[in-house]
């Protein structure tokens, strides 16, 4: 429940073969919590961290938890300043 306090939200994302599973990775690099995959099969497969064999492929939808985007523009002001209470 903290993270949703945070602002992290649930997203289902579907996968193609121009956006796979790697890209799916590095597009949420704010952070994300995979929770589950529902193949193009239409089987719900519950994500196991452990099972380093799941890889999600094109016509895949990921589900998970994922943290609250910043625009480019933020993450350089949060660079610069990294505390908000600093003018």
């Amino acid at each position: 429940m903290d993270k949703i306090a945070k602002g992290w939200s649930i997203k289902v994302t579907g996968l193609t073969e121009q956006f796979d599973w790697i890209q799916y990775q590095q597009h949420f690099d704010e952070g994300y919590i995979a929770l589950f995959v529902l193949t193009k099969n239409e089987k719900l497969v519950i994500f196991d961290s452990t099972d380093k064999h799941l890889e999600p492929a094109a016509g895949d939808q990921v589900m998970s938890l994922v943290a609250p985007e910043t625009t480019s523009a933020e993450s350089q002001e949060k660079n610069q300043n990294p505390d908000p209470h600093v003018p």
